[in-house]
């Protein structure tokens, strides 16, 4: 499947309703797997950033225009229905 970024926004939209938990370092981790078939796969205790690191490599405005641009209240409401 092709990834695009409308897809990536859906996926970014899922994010939001994901468990994290803070580790002994502060750091923000996976609380359980998130896995979307033939998309994406990460695994229990993985780090937000480098899930953010993986929107980046692929959003054509990366992941500072999704933290700080996108308006998911509006994609959510208007646009697209988040996966």
């Amino acid at each position: 499947m092709k990834i695009n970024d409308t897809i990536l926004q859906d996926l970014w939209c899922e994010l939001s309703d994901i468990a994290f938990l803070e580790d002994s370092e502060y750091r923000l981790i996976l609380e359980s797997a998130w896995y979307v078939p033939g998309i994406l796969f990460f695994q229990t205790g993985t780090e937000q950033m480098e899930i953010w690191e993986w929107f980046d490599d692929r959003h054509t405005k990366g992941v500072a225009w999704l933290l700080n641009e996108f308006n998911e209240y509006e994609w959510k409401r208007g646009q697209r229905i988040c996966v």
